[in-house]
């Protein structure tokens, strides 16, 4: 039974997640946006799920950048490991694998001074908040060609966390 639910409660959360993201708007009303007001928020939301997903869409993509377009991947390998019956420490090492895959990945566009990609018109910022100032800090320590190394690396891993290769 509690499976069951859990599957569900995934299968909600990829339709949502999915459908918020890829029609995020940088002009959606959001939490995130320095042109939010009474005003704005009386006017409709390009975002399929409205003020939700514009909400959901614009905090995820802050933090993640356009690694936040793995969500709905996670979520989905989410449903494999219920369905497997797997114990704690298998959704604890899923976790970090796909949380550093989700930073790592907009880090690699930074690099090439890639601050925005354009997707469907829409410009969305390639790396999140967190991810900037870990990258500063890191092109310091060990330069920038082994910066790009260490986040190549952490794509790989997490990717292979994640899909179970």
């Amino acid at each position: 039974m509690r499976n069951g639910l859990t599957t569900v409660l995934l299968l909600i959360l990829i339709v949502v997640s999915s459908v918020s993201l890829w029609t995020h708007h940088p002009s959606d009303p959001s939490y995130l946006n320095s042109q939010t007001s009474v005003m704005h928020i009386q006017r409709a939301t390009i975002n399929k799920f409205g003020l939700m997903g514009a909400n959901f869409a614009a905090v995820s993509i802050s933090i993640f950048g356009i690694g936040a377009f793995w969500l709905p991947i996670m979520f989905l390998m989410g449903i494999r490991l219920v369905s497997r019956n797997a114990k704690s420490k298998v959704y604890i090492i899923f976790l970090v694998g796909g949380v550093s895959l989700m930073f790592s990945t907009g880090e690699l566009f930074t690099f090439n001074h890639i601050k925005y990609l354009k997707f469907f018109n829409i410009y969305i910022q390639s790396s999140g908040i967190f991810g900037e100032l870990l990258s500063m800090r890191l092109i310091r320590l060990i330069g920038l060609a082994g910066t790009i190394f260490l986040y190549a690396c952490v794509v790989l891993f997490g990717f292979l966390i994640t899909t179970d290769f």
